[in-house]
């Protein structure tokens, strides 16, 4: 029940450790205590508590403080800290340093202690033996093309990836180029909300592919779009139900090797939300995964997540992820506007945006500076949609890199709905 979030019960087996470890060692090319080095400085070290970690941490004032460890942290003088106060964190840098030196070791003996410890205190029921039997998984990623493009995303049970193949499968269908991108064509806007309302609403269903028959090739061919698109236009639209709060981060790298990676970190549910502590590190309530289908005792959760790498000619172009519940929308907008309308990444992030569906009604978000009369285009063609401030968060936080085909120049900038950054060194 959504009411577990906030218990132990709905905490999963945490795939971090035995994931950074296997990385590491497949295409690590440094040491890991120097991989691991910022990170460990800047728990021990502390930084600035930043406007949007402020507001979160506010916004969960039920629940960060529920610990001796939660307080020592976000409240040492008894309240809650201020923005531009430095946040410390030195439980969590020993854990990090230990991580560093020791591994697998680390995490899947005295961190998993520790953690199913907190865990079962609180009414959950898992083991040591659960981080024991957690094995790594390395899987091909989904394929698909787009308008020439070779289109990459991450495949079940990490199935957000499948949903941009299979949405712009759909749109490649439509004359976008006479249509107008989705923030001048009610057309548009209505078709491209509509496609990925169905894509994610239908993709609730997909689990764990090693026990069950998933058929992600058919899932992501154009022969399965077509169909799709011609029994949509003989139908109405469905509101898709709305997801659990959002709680992720992206981010996006390459190197002058060209090598490109696209990370997302999900746990689907607020920051705190069981106020749980292992090690000085949050216990994410990540069951809220569950809410799509619930896997059976050691199967995977289905992941709504979407790291996405378009490539052209055998070199990447676009690589690019968003967190939030409406990062499937996100993806698909700004993927439409810098390939088929050559926008930059800036400009593309900065145009207003429809977002995915809202829990205050049976609508999908859209933000008030897109031109009414588009949205009131795509509302009589039957879209709905639940008004919001420009610049919305629950509308994601477009995180990627644009590589000219011709110039090679790599762009990119941070997303104004949530806290973001661009760098290059």
């Amino acid at each position: 029940a959504p009411a577990d979030l906030a218990r132990g019960r709905w905490a999963g087996v945490p795939g971090w450790g035995g994931g950074f470890e296997a990385a590491h060692a497949r295409v690590g090319s440094r040491p890991r205590a120097e991989v691991m080095r910022p990170a460990i400085a800047y728990a021990r070290d502390g930084f600035p508590i930043y406007p949007f970690l402020y507001a979160e941490m506010f916004a969960q004032l039920d629940t960060i403080g529920l610990s001796p460890v939660g307080r020592s942290i976000y409240m040492p003088q008894g309240a809650l800290l201020p923005p531009g106060a430095p946040l410390r964190q030195p439980e969590a840098a020993d854990t990090l340093e230990r991580l560093a030196a020791e591994g697998n070791r680390f995490w899947k003996g005295e961190f998993a202690r520790a953690y199913c410890e907190a865990v079962q205190q609180a009414g959950g029921v898992i083991v040591p033996e659960d981080f024991e039997r957690y094995e790594v998984r390395w899987v091909a990623p989904a394929h698909g093309t787009y308008r020439g493009h070779d289109v990459y995303g991450s495949p079940p049970p990490d199935n957000g990836g499948t949903h941009v193949i299979e949405s712009l499968n759909m749109l490649e269908q439509f004359d976008l180029q006479r249509m107008g991108p989705p923030t001048a064509s009610g057309e548009t806007l209505y078709w491209m909300n509509r496609i990925v309302n169905t894509t994610y609403e239908e993709g609730a269903r997909h689990t764990d592919p090693a026990p069950h028959d998933v058929p992600t090739d058919f899932i992501v061919s154009k022969e399965y779009a077509a169909m799709r698109l011609r029994l949509m236009r003989m139908s109405t639209p469905r509101q898709p139900a709305a997801p659990p709060p959002p709680g992720s981060n992206h981010v996006t790298v390459g190197d002058r090797r060209g090598n490109v990676a696209t990370i997302l970190h999900s746990v689907m549910s607020l920051p705190w939300q069981n106020g749980l502590f292992a090690k000085g590190v949050s216990i994410a309530a990540s069951g809220a995964h569950f809410f799509r289908i619930m896997p059976r005792p050691g199967e995977r959760a289905t992941l709504y997540v979407a790291p996405t790498l378009i490539m052209k000619d055998g070199r990447p172009v676009l690589a690019a992820g968003s967190p939030s519940v409406g990062l499937l929308q996100n993806i698909v907008q700004n993927t439409v506007n810098i390939l088929d309308f050559g926008m930059s990444v800036e400009e593309s992030v900065l145009r207003p945006r429809f977002g995915g569906p809202s829990s205050a009604a049976a609508a999908n978000y859209i933000e008030v500076d897109l031109d009414e009369k588009v949205r009131e285009a795509a509302a009589r063609l039957g879209a709905r949609w639940f008004v919001t401030s420009p610049w919305h968060f629950m509308n994601g936080a477009y995180e990627g890199i644009h590589m000219d085909p011709a110039t090679r120049v790599a762009s990119a900038c941070a997303d104004p709905r949530r806290c973001g950054m661009a760098y290059a060194v």
